[in-house]
């Protein structure tokens, strides 16, 4: 009788699941959760970062520029340099009085000067001096037989020419100040005494009892003096003319 042979089972074994896969699994948890842990930590940190941004004062945009164009105005405030004092309206025509006084001088004898008609209308200062800008700070208003000019120089553009120094500019080169006023120099000439005669001398002055006589009355709060006596206050009240005037003359 032959022998059956039975047949084992096999054993069911359960599934194995490989190491490495459960490493790979495990490590992914992790990374997830380290990712998350950073991505909280980074929210985290852009919030706080974003708090405290909001929590700053904010510069104003245009706080440069202002500021920038405030100091800007103050260095020009700075280095501004002092505006000169304006000029007042440029002399073309003679004041009255002026006309008046070429109708004296007219009836003078012995005196050798000429007036004008109006400002620098033959000879003028910058003839003399090579210098335009001469032409509006000095007009001459007469002049003598050499071509010399009698001006008057406006070293303050606010006055009347009543009130302004009376300049002689020799044909020579002589540059003498005559009176410290338009009525002082004419009551020069009412004496007899001209630049050249007051310069250079000469004959005997003969005055002019009536022109003498207008003058006062034209002027009746000016201190007339010896014609040769206003002459030397002139040199010592305008003793710096000379070297003005040179300051200002081109060769």
């Amino acid at each position: 009788m032959a022998t059956r042979k039975t047949k084992s089972k096999p054993t069911k074994k359960a599934p194995k699941k490989p190491a490495a896969k459960r490493s790979a699994k495990k490590s992914a948890k992790s990374a997830k959760s380290a990712k998350s842990a950073k991505s909280a930590k980074s929210a985290k940190s852009a919030k706080s970062a974003k708090s405290a941004k909001k929590g700053a004062a904010k510069p104003t945009a245009k706080q440069p520029k202002a500021t920038a164009t405030a100091a800007a105005t103050k260095a020009t405030k700075v280095t501004k340099p002092t505006a000169p004092v304006a000029a007042g309206p440029r002399w073309s025509e003679f004041p009255p009085v002026l006309s008046s006084l070429a109708e004296w001088v007219s009836q003078l004898g012995g005196i050798d000067f000429e007036m004008y008609e109006s400002f620098n209308s033959q000879y003028k200062p910058s003839d003399w001096t090579r210098n335009p800008a001469t032409d509006d700070e000095l007009f001459t208003f007469a002049i003598d037989g050499s071509g010399g000019q009698v001006a008057i120089w406006r070293n303050d553009p606010n006055a009347s020419p009543e009130n302004l120094p009376v300049v002689f500019l020799g044909s020579e080169g002589e540059v003498h100040p005559l009176a410290t006023s338009l009525p002082l120099f004419m009551h020069m000439l009412a004496n007899g005494l001209g630049p050249l005669e007051l310069v250079f001398g000469g004959s005997e002055p003969a005055p002019n009892e009536e022109m003498i006589a207008w003058v006062q009355a034209t002027y009746p709060q000016a201190a007339f003096k010896d014609p040769k006596a206003i002459w030397s206050d002139a040199k010592q009240a305008l003793s710096g003319f000379e070297q003005h005037l040179a300051s200002q003359s081109k060769t």
